[in-house]
């Protein structure tokens, strides 16, 4: 980061400013689709546990007997509109992106709707009987009107604003939540002691299965004492290895590209070089290289999130949003 960066920081900042000033005044106006919107977003562009905390905010709706749908971006995909995503489909990642792809096939049969547009996307979600919508990462997106706003960060300080970092807002955003989750990275249990706001949720990922490209499973005990190779597109791949590590994983090397991005062969060569016994990916890796012919050697470690405290806090703020939806 230069200083050079700076000003381009701040006319973003302040441009983000007045685009949310515009939609409090009316003078930009927010669109409603006849269901109650539920948005998990974030201050970053990445990394910050969005989507398995939308995956267990659907899950916990569904549980409560309510007709649910998720809208999600097609980030990186070729999809110009909105489509529901077919859990399993070949064509989905290509279509949607890799995250569109990954919440398809966790949520089924709940209906996953991406698109370009989440106000598009969550129109589709209603037409398909959706009661409930779950947004992930909808809080820059202000043109679609939302009932609950939930933003998850990882304890650390609010990153730089674009161009110097991957900030979209500053922490001072932050206040506009109507209820703040942590979500921690690498497994952790250990709440940091300096944050930029005390969260009212905390949650973590817990490992739950290793799975190949076929579909074959083991427990993720296997791990310990192993040599493996860590390959990811990810946005914060060092939480990935915290992960690994905390089951016993021995990591030889790491192979790393820009998040949502294929591996290469050339990134497979690199691996193979380090002599692991395994390639381990995260499930969004999986997903992405599916129906590439090297996926056949990577390993994916499913992960889920899991409430560590306040989950009393989470079900109140839903029920203030939920009062009166049908079943």
């Amino acid at each position: 980061m230069t200083w050079g960066l700076a000003p381009l920081a701040w006319a973003y900042g302040a441009l983000a400013t007045c685009r949310r000033q515009a939609y409090r005044r009316g003078v930009l106006h927010q669109r409603r689709v006849g269901a109650p919107v539920i948005s998990i977003g974030s201050l970053s562009m990445g990394g910050s546990g969005k989507t398995p905390v939308t995956g267990l905010v659907a899950e916990r709706l569904v549980a409560r007997g309510l007709t649910v749908a998720v809208v999600c971006g097609a980030y990186g995909g070729a999809e110009r509109g909105a489509a529901r995503v077919a859990p399993g489909d070949a064509r989905s990642t290509g279509r949607f992106g890799d995250e569109a792809a990954m919440l398809a096939r966790w949520l089924a049969p709940t209906p996953v709707v991406a698109g370009r547009s989440k106000l598009a996307a969550a129109r589709i979600a209603v037409e398909l009987g959706a009661r409930v919508i779950v947004v992930d990462d909808g809080f820059q997106h202000l043109r679609l009107a939302r009932d609950l706003d939930l933003i998850v960060f990882d304890g650390n300080p609010a990153p730089a604003v674009v161009p110097r970092g991957p900030g979209r807002e500053p922490a001072s955003a932050l206040r506009r939540a109507d209820l703040l989750w942590l979500h921690l990275r690498g497994g952790s249990s250990a709440v940091p002691r300096q944050m930029v706001a005390p969260p009212a949720v905390v949650s973590r990922n817990r490992a739950l299965t290793l799975v190949n490209v076929g579909g074959r499973s083991r427990d993720p005990s296997h791990l310990a004492g192993a040599r493996v190779a860590l390959m990811t597109g990810i946005a914060a791949p060092q939480s990935f290895r915290a992960v690994a590590e905390s089951l016993g994983a021995v990591v030889v090397g790491e192979v790393h590209v820009r998040d949502h991005r294929p591996f290469r062969r050339r990134h497979f060569r690199r691996a193979a070089a380090m002599k692991p016994e395994l390639l381990l990916c995260t499930e969004k890796d999986l997903v992405r290289m599916a129906h590439h012919a090297s996926a056949a050697d990577l390993t994916a470690l499913v992960c889920r999130a899991e409430i560590l405290a306040g989950a009393s806090s989470l079900e109140r703020a839903l029920d203030r949003v939920l009062d009166g939806v049908r079943r």
